[in-house]
């Protein structure tokens, strides 16, 4: 079954909120998931990523690509972190960019153009993993919860 990049994007970034993930790092995971799956990459850096939360990639990715950007657009890929994940993140990026033999570079003075969307065929196994840490940013349905704000509240006044 094919999904929209918006459908994994939004998914994958809940996802990573409900594991621990801040908002900003999420939404960026929720991006680098569909270049991940976009160019047919290994999904067990992405389970990797899922399940290292509240740590790992997802957190430590984005602090790794401000460092580079702070340095001028010269750096390493972080040695500690799983294999095509990083490339994910590269791709990402609003500059042209490169990686190799482990080295990054982005050229911060040229634009990447945007890429044509396409339809992500991520694996049920993928999807399931999401979706569970996703319900994690779910508030149960109780009155307490309503009484608390969730939802309409205590009235309906549609």
């Amino acid at each position: 079954m094919s999904f929209s990049q918006a459908e994994i994007m939004a998914l994958a970034g809940k996802a990573a909120r409900g594991g621990g993930a801040p908002p900003a790092q999420a939404a960026l995971f929720g991006r680098a998931v569909v270049a991940h799956l976009a160019a047919v990459r290994d999904e067990n850096d992405l389970f990797y990523a899922l399940d290292a939360l509240p740590n790992g990639p997802i957190i430590d990715f984005p602090a790794a690509m401000s460092e580079i950007v702070a340095a001028g657009g010269k750096g390493s890929v972080p040695s500690e972190m799983p294999g095509e994940l990083f490339g994910s993140y590269v791709d990402v990026l609003p500059f042209a960019a490169t990686i190799n033999l482990g080295e990054v570079e982005i050229k911060l003075d040229r634009p990447t153009a945007p890429k044509e969307p396409v339809r992500l065929n991520p694996s049920d196994k993928l999807r399931a993993q999401m979706a569970r840490l996703a319900e994690m940013t779910f508030v149960p349905e109780s009155d307490a919860s309503r009484e608390s704000g969730a939802g309409a509240g205590m009235i309906d006044n549609d």
